[in-house]
C-alpha cells in the first residue's frame, strides 16, 4: 500500500490526494526538483499495475504466469513513465542513494524529499517511527489507480504464519502456546505489532485498547480491510523467483535493456526459477 508525506504535500499545495497513478504524475509537477511524491521501484510494484488492469495475480498457485509478455512490456513502460514524470526516482537513483537499505532510514525520506513510499502494511510503522522526531506527519491516500482498473491491485500476504511440526514432540504444549500469543491478551500484548497486526479482530482490539498500535498501522489496517486485493502465489517470494526477476527489474532500471526484452526475460527467467523449485520439492 502507499504512505505519503501529509505535511510535506500540504505545503507544496497539495492537499486532497490523486486517486490515479496519471494523477500522482502532475502532483509531482508542483513539488521542488529534488523530490517525488512516491518512491517504488521493484517488480512487485509493476505487479500492483499489472493486476490492476488484468484482474490476475503475476503467478497462479502453481507458478505458472498468468500474464501475456505484451501485459509485462506495458507494466515496464509504465514504470518508466512514473520515472520520466517524476513521480517516482528511477531504480539507479535508488541503488546509489538507497542500496539495499528501508527507504524509512533514509534522509531523503527523513527530509521530506521522497514524500511517499509503496510498501507492506506491516512495515508502516517503520516509517511512522523514524519520521515522527521530524514532527512531520504521515497520511494513507487512497491506492492509485490504472485507467480501467479491474482490481484495486494491492498485493495481500500473511506478514507471518506460525505452525505445528509434525515432527514435534509436544504438539499440544506448542498449541496452549501459540493460542496464549494469538488469543490471550497477556500473550497478545506480549507479541505486540513485532510480527505485524495480528488477523484475528480480538487481538486487535486488545492492543489497539492498551495503545499498542500507532496511528498510521492503525489506518493502513482499517484501509486494507476495505480494499479487495490479491493475493499472491507462494512462489512469488522464494528467493530463487525473487532473484530471477529483481535482475531484470534492475537491468531495465538502469537502462541496460528495454521493455520488450525485459518482459521476455521476465518469462524465461521465472519459468526457469519455478521449475528449479519445484524440482527440488519433488
Amino acid at each position: 500500500m502507499v504512505v505519503v508525506n501529509k505535511t510535506v504535500l500540504n505545503k507544496a499545495g497539495i492537499d486532497s490526494y490523486p486517486t490515479t497513478w496519471t494523477g500522482w504524475q502532475k502532483a509531482a509537477k508542483k513539488l521542488p526538483a529534488d523530490h517525488y511524491p512516491m518512491e517504488f521501484s521493484s517488480f512487485l510494484d509493476i505487479i500492483c499495475y499489472i493486476t490492476q488492469k488484468t484482474g490476475k495475480s503475476f503467478l497462479d498457485a502453481n507458478g505458472h504466469i498468468n500474464y501475456s509478455e505484451a501485459q509485462i512490456k506495458d507494466g515496464f513502460d509504465w514504470y518508466k513513465k512514473m520515472v520520466n514524470t517524476g513521480a517516482t526516482p528511477s531504480r539507479k537513483w535508488v541503488l546509489d542513494t538507497v542500496g539495499s537499505d528501508s527507504v524509512a532510514a533514509t534522509k531523503e525520506f527523513l527530509n521530506g524529499e521522497i514524500t511517499g513510499v509503496f510498501d507492506w502494511t506491516a512495515l508502516m510503522s517503520s516509517y511512522a517511527t523514524n519520521l515522527k522526531p521530524t514532527g512531520m506527519k504521515l497520511d494513507v491516500p487512497p491506492f492509485p489507480l490504472a485507467k480501467g482498473a479491474k482490481t484495486a491491485g494491492v498485493l495481500q500476504k500473511p506478514t507471518m504464519l506460525f505452525s505445528i511440526s509434525k515432527h514435534s514432540q509436544h504438539p499440544k504444549e506448542a498449541a496452549k502456546l501459540l493460542n496464549f500469543i494469538l488469543n490471550d491478551p497477556a500473550g497478545v500484548k506480549a507479541m505486540g505489532t513485532s510480527r505485524g497486526m495480528p488477523v484475528n479482530t480480538k487481538a486487535q482490539k486488545i492492543l489497539e485498547k492498551s495503545n499498542a498500535v500507532d496511528d498510521i498501522t492503525k489506518q493502513s489496517v482499517d484501509y486494507m480491510a476495505k480494499t479487495k486485493g490479491v493475493t499472491e502465489s507462494r512462489y512469488l517470494e522464494l528467493s530463487q523467483v525473487n532473484d530471477a526477476y529483481a535482475q531484470v527489474t534492475d537491468s531495465f532500471g538502469v537502462g541496460n535493456i528495454n521493455s520488450t526484452q525485459a518482459a521476455k526475460q521476465v518469462i524465461s527467467k521465472v519459468n526457469a526459477a519455478v521449475k528449479q523449485v519445484k524440482s527440488k520439492i519433488n
